[in-house]
């Protein structure tokens, strides 16, 4: 696995990015970025990428999903949110943050695309679809 970064400092810069990753890319895993994903340039990318290029785009959340990404792993908020108390609770309870471990989220879920899945040509096990906690066909 080789992960590498398509720079664009502006939503102009957007397709020449999308024609390099087609060519140079297997996946293309959206990332949290004010600079290239609002509303219109994240259904575009999508569309662009999976649509045009037949490479599956991996998205941040499950309204990427519903747009056509293949998949993404969702947080549940409200269990980071339980997860940030009990840090914020040790923390005055006197446990000095040095102490404290690094974490990461413990629930995590599944959305997938399976109409995405059939129009790039990628067959889905079924036991990672029952997993899933929201299939969109």
């Amino acid at each position: 696995l080789r992960i590498q970064s398509f720079p664009v400092k502006s939503q102009k810069e957007i397709p020449k990015a999308l024609q390099q990753v087609s060519k140079d890319a297997d996946v293309l895993w959206g990332i949290v970025d004010d600079t290239v994903y609002n509303s219109q340039t994240a259904k575009f990318i999508i569309q662009d990428t999976v649509r045009r290029y037949r490479i599956p785009f991996i998205g941040i959340s499950a309204s990427y999903v519903k747009a056509g990404a293949l998949y993404a792993l969702v947080f549940d908020n409200r269990d980071i949110g339980r997860q940030s108390a009990e840090l914020a609770n040790r923390i005055l309870g006197a446990t000095p943050v040095a102490e404290l471990q690094s974490t990461t989220p413990e629930k995590i879920r599944l959305a997938l695309n399976l109409r995405t899945a059939e129009l790039i040509g990628i067959e889905i096990p079924e036991k990672i679809i029952k997993k899933a906690s929201t299939v969109y066909e």
